[in-house]
């Protein structure tokens, strides 16, 4: 995550050349870690109203996307991924104004297993179950509460239209931000998923915490 300097201050020399420092031990050597939460969906509590306003599978609100930074999909490739999406039986979960996208998230109802690439693997879950991934919400809104709505919408969901007894969703563990979300919204810790890349090199793991 980029951090804006606060006006005013001017880093130290020395602070100056332990980030640069960061910067070249990440180049030569760094773990990324994938952080795998589970909700057991029978433990779900009733609702007695629905958001209304995070709409699933309303395709307008796709074609309203614009994207926020140069490694977001362009519209083209967005929008093809988002129909073969829908047209493979998953759900979308949108919230826009008139002008444009601000929060997507995806259910897939029922998933053997899932390609993470942000480590470069791929985990079978003991327990098929439904799978919420996908979330994104352009910079300017964020912070407004967005992604707690969707995967609250998309639990739900999850119990109602599927017969997944499990719900998994995953990030990567220095994304606090979305961790937050994950574990505030009821989610227990599954397993991780690593990576370490050393002088370019990568070997990959897994750690259960099954219980």
């Amino acid at each position: 995550m980029h951090v804006t300097p606060i006006a005013g201050t001017n880093p130290s020399r020395d602070s100056r050349r332990e980030s640069r420092f960061g910067r070249a031990t990440r180049l030569v050597w760094h773990v990324d870690e994938f952080r795998l939460y589970r909700y057991r969906l029978v433990e779900l509590p009733a609702v007695s109203d629905i958001d209304v306003a995070i709409r699933r599978d309303h395709v307008p609100d796709l074609d309203l996307y614009e994207p926020s930074a140069p490694w977001w999909l362009p519209k083209p490739a967005f929008l093809s991924a988002a129909h073969e999406r829908l047209a493979a039986g998953e759900h979308v979960y949108t919230y826009a104004t008139a002008e444009r996208l601000l929060h997507y998230a995806w259910l897939a109802d029922r998933r053997e297993d899932m390609v993470v690439y942000e480590v470069d693997q791929t985990f079978h879950y003991a327990i098929p179950g439904a799978m919420l991934y996908d979330a994104h919400t352009v910079p300017e809104a964020r912070g407004q509460g967005f992604h707690t709505r969707s995967l609250a919408a998309r639990l739900h969901d999850a119990r109602s239209l599927g017969s997944a007894r499990w719900a998994y969703v995953g990030c990567l563990a220095n994304n606090h931000p979305s961790r937050s979300v994950i574990e505030k919204g009821g989610f227990a810790y599954y397993t991780s998923l690593f990576r370490r890349k050393t002088f370019g090199l990568a070997s990959r793991w897994q750690a259960t915490g099954r219980v």
